[in-house]
């Protein structure tokens, strides 16, 4: 039985690394078929997921600027 969260980050963090195992576990046919299902167009989806993870990227690197203000 998996160990139960002890906080609010710990409690999302496990959420977020469920998300990300059953995405990673989907073939892309599974992927194509519940965004089309969802009514989006895949491609518009792909540049969204990109930006975001683009930009969680470049917060990432720039975190210490923020910290030193």
């Amino acid at each position: 039985m998996p160990k139960k969260p002890e906080s609010y980050e710990e409690e999302l963090e496990a959420i977020m690394f469920a998300l990300a195992e059953s995405v990673a576990e989907a073939s892309d046919e599974e992927i194509l078929e519940e965004t089309r299902s969802q009514g989006e167009d895949p491609t518009e989806a792909v540049g969204r997921v990109r930006n975001v993870l683009l930009n969680a990227a470049k917060a990432y690197r720039q975190r210490r600027l923020r910290e030193a203000d």
